[in-house]
């Protein structure tokens, strides 16, 4: 009888190196493509922050005992929530701006 492959385990990936790497190698083509079009210049560091995320949190995420979505929405929308987070960060750090009055 032929064992399952190691990526096709029940193991979650975030204890399973081996399905870390099948994860990552999947997926990282397209979380950069998606985070070259929201933020072109900073998608790199973004991508690999992305990963440090989805490290943490991957312990404790299984679609099949959680209900969550699949890998590459969550792992997507992670790098997303990055992206808003530097905007906000960034909008935070530039000089506040009267608000118009109309002179009339």
């Amino acid at each position: 009888m032929a064992r399952p492959s190691r990526s096709c385990s029940r193991t979650p990936p975030g204890r399973d190196e081996h399905a870390f790497a099948v994860l990552y190698r999947d997926l990282q083509p397209s979380v950069l493509r998606y985070l070259r079009i929201l933020a072109p210049g900073a998608a790199e560091d973004l991508a690999a922050e992305t990963w440090l995320r989805v490290v943490g949190k991957l312990i404790r995420w299984s679609p099949i005992r959680t209900g969550k979505p699949p890998a590459r929405p969550w792992t997507t929308y992670m790098g997303k929530l990055l992206v808003v987070r530097r905007l906000l960060e960034a909008e935070e750090r530039l000089p506040k701006r009267e608000p118009w009055t109309d002179p009339m």
